[in-house]
């Protein structure tokens, strides 16, 4: 199925399944004005409150990575963990959730527990899959998160709409407890303990390699222009007259299907263009924020290129972790998985807002549609300058027969 091994299909579901929970902090931004409301704090404050797991994910990342690389846990023990951290935690919510600490302290339960078992999921589908199995899988991974973002958004919409309270919101995460059920039965073992070398010495982990590295800047740089999207769809749309509220979920919901989409074609894409994936994404970005810019008051427009920036992710994601892959090792793989699946995204979206709004504010004032052209042009740059780089580097080192068995 999917052209992997069958005595490694559970194991790819159970990635899967935990792909599609590792978005959760997207329900729970659908109560973010029954937090404002119920607890009379400011709008900034119940922002914070619900993008906390983002940023304490990138945080419990780099201790679980830590304590992988050197064998205090493994890294099936860290993902089921995190799992049911957050499995717990929902729970918990549903039962005590009478002062505004509560949501804090819920919520960074939530990015501690999205740090330890989102890298390390990843990381063991790259122990486990060879390389064009990972190949297919990195796509379709891409596919189910965000799949499940659609779910758990509407989910927590739909629930914090018909109780009218914010702690409703975590009912959705309940699910996460039978995944991690299900991933301490089929996700391989490991042993914990320093790995031996010859003659029985301990041998310490391999360092990153510099590639690695180099993918985590790169899906970094991505991530601050794809953060434009979402951080200003709601204010563009109304300030343009082109609909409401309900029309910027719609839209965002529009920008993941099109994660599903390029999720499924990943593959195919990706063994024909190789390295130049990084420089479709870009591409793709340039086409949904001109046409952004370019027909702020056409709702059909909106919508559409929303789309197409959402194809823009998981082209861009499955490429620099698959492209990592080919640098890594058990000994090593944890702390890669970590630098791009949660230190890259969670800094990139955080700096996008901080530094995308403020330049364009300073060049052009409050025009969301100046700021989308100017993040168009901004990428298409950027599509250039990869392919430029990627042909370079391409002519000047060659790479191995080793390290391209990944794309072959």
């Amino acid at each position: 199925m999917f052209g992997v091994a069958r005595g490694k299909r559970a194991i790819m579901w159970t990635i899967l399944l935990i792909a599609m929970v590792q978005m959760p902090h997207l329900g729970l931004s659908s109560g973010a004005n029954s937090i404002r409301e119920h607890f009379g704090v400011p709008d900034a404050t119940a922002q914070i409150a619900v993008t906390l797991p983002a940023l304490l994910s990138t945080v419990s990342g780099f201790i679980f990575a830590t304590l992988i690389r050197r064998r205090a846990v493994t890294k099936k023990t860290a993902v089921v963990a995190g799992v049911f951290l957050v499995g717990l935690t929902g729970a918990a919510a549903l039962l005590f959730h009478s002062s505004l600490w509560h949501v804090y302290f819920y919520n960074a339960l939530i990015g501690t527990g999205m740090g330890a078992y989102i890298p390390n999921a990843q990381s063991i589908a790259i122990d486990t899959f060879d390389g064009r199995e990972f190949q297919m899988v990195a796509g379709i991974q891409s596919a189910f998160i965000n799949g499940g973002g659609i779910i758990l958004s509407l989910a927590g919409g739909f629930l914090v709409s018909a109780s009218g309270r914010w702690s409703t919101a975590y009912a959705m995460l309940l699910v996460t407890i039978p995944i991690a059920a299900v991933a301490l039965r089929t996700l391989p073992r490991e042993k914990r303990g320093a790995p031996r070398g010859e003659g029985g010495r301990s041998r310490r982990g391999t360092p990153v390699h510099k590639n690695v590295r180099r993918y985590t800047v790169e899906l970094l740089v991505f991530m601050i222009f794809y953060g434009v999207l979402s951080s200003n769809i709601a204010i563009h749309i109304d300030d343009y007259k082109a609909g409401d509220a309900g029309t910027a979920g719609v839209a965002l919901a529009f920008m993941m299907a099109g994660g599903v989409a390029a999720g499924f074609a990943f593959q195919k894409l990706s063994s024909a263009l190789r390295e130049n994936m990084g420089s479709l994404a870009h591409a793709e970005l340039f086409a949904g924020y001109m046409l952004l810019g370019s027909f702020p008051h056409s709702k059909a427009v909106i919508l559409a290129a929303s789309f197409i920036v959402g194809l823009s992710l998981s082209t861009m994601v499955p490429h620099c972790i698959f492209s990592a892959s080919r640098f890594t090792d058990p000994s090593n793989s944890a702390t890669a998985t970590m630098m791009i699946g949660t230190l890259a995204p969670g800094t990139g979206g955080f700096l996008s807002p901080v530094i995308m709004t403020n330049v364009t504010g300073w060049l052009f004032g409050t025009s969301t549609s100046a700021r989308f052209i100017f993040a168009a042009l901004a990428s298409l740059a950027l599509a250039a300058a990869l392919f430029v780089s990627n042909a370079v580097r391409a002519r000047r080192r060659p790479s191995s027969a080793a390290r391209m068995s990944r794309w072959d």
